[in-house]
């Protein structure tokens, strides 16, 4: 499955974003692929988000499949650091928005100071490694292993007009994370070749 990310991801570069259905993120027939540049410390990462468009139940559902680098890129980020922002960005309203124009849904935030909410559902993979093409570097979850953190969300617009989540459900992890205990993070494999699997904090172990 590695292979098909490189390769998509090679077929969108430097595209500001695209959307399929099923192309390498794992699910039913209501699970999509969205890909996006996001900048984080002066650099431009090509990120590839799943997503479901759920007929029923929480709004929407999203997570992190993997990154690059698009070069030139000189940030001292560590992958957890990364990680962790590009987590951040994508739970803002404007990356939300985007996502339910992609599910040809209307997104209207109640506020906060009224009882309805809205919901949603995001994952974050625990287990992740490091794929070696042509000296680009791809992190992409370690999908085989199946051990991520979810979470469900509720959120809403305060009086600053800023969204604010509430996790009413978990996180809570899915899978053994012993099977991926390594918490070092392996140095860069050569052309053509992948590192072994190791963590990046979540939600669930942070």
């Amino acid at each position: 499955m590695f292979k098909y990310l490189i390769i998509f991801l090679l077929s969108v570069s430097f595209y500001s974003h695209a959307e399929s259905q099923g192309i390498y993120c794992q699910g039913d027939q209501y699970t999509y692929d969205y890909v996006k540049i996001f900048v984080v410390d002066g650099c431009s990462l090509e990120v590839v988000v799943c997503y479901r468009c759920l007929p029923t139940g929480p709004d929407l559902s999203f997570w992190i499949h993997g990154w690059t680098a698009l070069p030139p890129c000189s940030s001292s980020l560590t992958p957890s650091e990364i990680f962790d922002e590009l987590s951040s960005q994508i739970k803002t309203e404007s990356f939300i928005q985007e996502l339910y124009d992609a599910c040809n849904k209307v997104m209207t935030i109640p506020p906060c100071d009224e009882s309805e909410r809205l919901q949603l559902n995001y994952y974050e993979y625990i287990c992740w490694m490091k794929e070696n093409v042509a000296g680009q570097i791809y992190y992409v979850n370690c999908d085989y292993e199946d051990v991520y953190c979810y979470a469900l969300y509720d959120y809403c617009v305060d009086s600053n007009n800023k969204l604010q989540f509430t996790i009413v459900s978990g996180p809570s992890v899915s899978g053994n994370p012993a099977n991926c205990p390594s918490l070092v993070i392996p140095s860069d494999p050569t052309p053509g070749n992948t590192s072994s699997c190791f963590r990046l904090p979540t939600l669930c172990f942070p």
